[in-house]
């Protein structure tokens, strides 16, 4: 349906992405070619230079005079929804031709509604791309996925307690567990489960960095005390990593179901880098840290790794500067042996040059 609505472009893609055969293409394009001559308007040397006010009153008068053709036809029987239609174009050219309207918003705002009641072609491309269809046979599977993704969502916007957030890593471990998750890949990024796991991660983040701040402020507020004060009570148990334990290892299957679910990770790049270091000190959590989705969203793929930049390269390059310079205490207080490498695997950032290497060729 998105093929054939958006024939005008049809032959900007590629043959092999394109569902539609090669007659049908030359059908849509010769259909679109031959409209396109009969309905060209004849341009006018003074639109170059027209202020929007001036483009919404020469649209006014085209509804107008669309209008006028329209009642010279034959009569039919009208529709509930083209009276509606009717009455709202009404309001806004009676609005439009009144001079006491100055507000650049306002005009900008009637301009799209009539380009909206207009453009019946665009408006149905804009719903297909949150549109899908799927078999009733897994109607079940659906429901489990909208049920999992509401308690999702619903934690959203709050500060989850450790409860909560035992609920939401159980939610996510579902959500991949689901048949549905890799049988239609396309149907979880219309979703936008993959946005919805990234906001949780992103707050999960920002709340540790506060309550790492809050803490070392805190410790040096009370380092000067004296030995009798009595000392403050224990914080509660971190438990923000194992979230973004959840979180990565749910974005790193994303990426493995398909190139567009890749793609749609990609634009987080940034942020993940930022934010790659995190984790990386525990060997065990392969495959569950920031880094891992990083070069998840990009892995096996040559179209994304020639949109790496030289940025990229030089924010990681300074990530692995660092490596080498201490030691790891935390394994070192464990009793393990001092690797002199800190953050631990921090070769695994080699992947992004060679990636990088890759797509250049």
């Amino acid at each position: 349906m998105r093929a054939i609505l958006g024939f005008k472009n049809i032959e900007e893609e590629s043959s092999d992405q394109c569902p539609c055969g090669e007659g049908l293409r030359e059908v849509l394009s010769g259909f679109h070619e031959e409209l396109r001559t009969r309905r060209q308007p004849a341009e006018s040397e003074s639109d170059s230079g027209s202020t929007l006010r001036q483009k919404l009153m020469s649209l006014v008068k085209l509804v107008q005079s669309s209008d006028e053709a329209k009642g010279d036809g034959d009569e039919r029987v009208t529709l509930p929804e083209e009276i509606f239609t009717r009455k709202v174009v009404q309001i806004v050219v009676k609005w439009a031709e009144q001079s006491e309207i100055e507000d650049r918003e306002v005009v900008r705002q009637m301009f799209r509604l009539l380009l909206r009641v207009y453009s019946s072609v665009g408006e149905l491309m804009n719903a297909l791309e949150n549109t899908y269809v799927i078999s009733h046979r897994s109607q079940s599977d659906i429901i489990s996925v909208l049920s999992h993704l509401g308690k999702v969502r619903a934690l959203l916007p709050v500060q989850m307690s450790p409860l909560e957030e035992e609920v939401m890593r159980k939610s996510l471990w579902a959500l991949v567990n689901n048949r549905i998750f890799f049988q239609h890949p396309d149907l979880i990024r219309v979703l936008r489960v993959n946005e919805n796991v990234m906001d949780v991660m992103i707050n999960t983040l920002g709340k540790r960095a506060q309550t790492q701040s809050s803490g070392q402020a805190t410790a040096v507020a009370a380092s000067p005390a004296s030995p009798s004060a009595p000392e403050a009570a224990p914080a509660d148990k971190d438990t923000s990593h194992e979230m973004v334990v959840s979180c990565c290892r749910f974005l790193c299957y994303f990426c493995r179901t398909s190139r567009q679910n890749q793609k749609a990770m990609f634009d987080h790049l940034d942020f993940l880098l930022e934010n790659s270091n995190i984790l990386l000190s525990r060997p065990s959590l392969r495959g569950s840290t920031p880094l891992d989705v990083a070069y998840s969203s990009l892995m096996e793929n040559s179209e994304l790794a020639l949109a790496l930049r030289e940025h990229y390269l030089e924010k990681i390059a300074a990530y692995m500067s660092r490596c080498g310079l201490q030691s790891n205490l935390e394994l070192v207080d464990r009793g393990y042996p001092d690797v002199g490498w800190d953050p631990v695997e921090g070769e695994r950032y080699l992947d992004f040059p060679a990636l990088l290497r890759l797509g250049q060729r």
